[in-house]
């Protein structure tokens, strides 16, 4: 049997709740709380209904280095790529083909939800929100894009995350709220009972979020002009600027 005491944190509900705890302060101001994973998601979501704040999920995939080992090319999304200098001598088609072949993935792990791009974060609260952290490369990734858009305010809140994970980010000059840091032998031991979300759990989830949206009137997508970002510009054919659709579960309340 299990001990519990041994454990930082009886499941993710019991994380969530220590840090809407430690991030009352941001209730019913101008942020967005960032699912950065599937597992964050469920977080994010509750944050964002106690904070009275708009809520997105934008998923994202390492990208293997070549050689097999354990060290990652960047980091690819639908509408961004960050790509690591230290790879200068990976031939860009490589990097280009593994790219779309990324995208593809994503397009079907979330099949026809939506298309997650950057809205317009400027002079936004951004809070990026996971439920345990190892390496922290999609994280970075979204921070060095999300600064392009020149946000009053970054966050990164996470209940465990590994010293070096917090320490790369730390670096990274956000705003950081990490409840527990640990090492990375010592992951297993965050939650008692841990649950991880499949695919299909996230999907039925922000479809969820959508009907609901629907049904209470109010809108639930908006078209948005967005840029395509990166260090490394790919030397991708799609049109530089280009409209899509995003997904905003809005959990402020309507005006009476």
């Amino acid at each position: 049997m299990r001990n519990r005491n041994t454990y930082l944190f009886t499941n993710q509900r019991h994380a969530t709740e220590q840090l809407i705890f430690r991030l009352e302060n941001y209730k019913n101001k101008k942020c967005c709380v960032i699912a950065v994973s599937n597992n964050g998601v469920t977080m994010a979501k509750e944050i964002a209904r106690k904070l009275n704040s708009d809520m997105f999920f934008i998923p994202s995939i390492t990208m293997k280095d070549p050689a097999g080992s354990d060290k990652s090319l960047g980091v690819i999304s639908f509408d961004y790529a960050v790509t690591y200098d230290f790879h200068k001598d990976i031939p860009q088609n490589y990097i280009y083909r593994q790219t779309r072949s990324l995208r593809s993935e994503l397009s079907a792990r979330y099949p026809g939800l939506y298309t997650p791009v950057f809205s317009a974060f400027r002079n936004r609260i951004v809070i990026l929100v996971d439920d345990l952290v190892q390496h922290g490369e999609k994280i970075l990734g979204l921070l060095e894009t999300i600064q392009r858009q020149q946000p009053e305010k970054m966050v990164v809140a996470i209940p465990v995350i590994t010293h070096d994970a917090a320490h790369r980010i730390e670096k990274d000059g956000v705003s950081t709220l990490f409840i527990h840091k640990v090492l990375e032998h010592s992951m297993d031991m965050a939650y008692l009972n841990y649950s991880p979300l499949t695919d299909r759990e996230v999907t039925g989830l922000l479809r969820s979020a959508i009907r609901k949206e629907v049904k209470d009137n109010a809108p639930f997508y908006k078209t948005v002009t967005v840029k395509r970002v990166g260090r490394n510009s790919l030397n991708c054919p799609e049109p530089f600027m280009r409209k899509s659709m995003i997904l905003i579960i809005n959990n402020k309340p309507k005006c009476k």
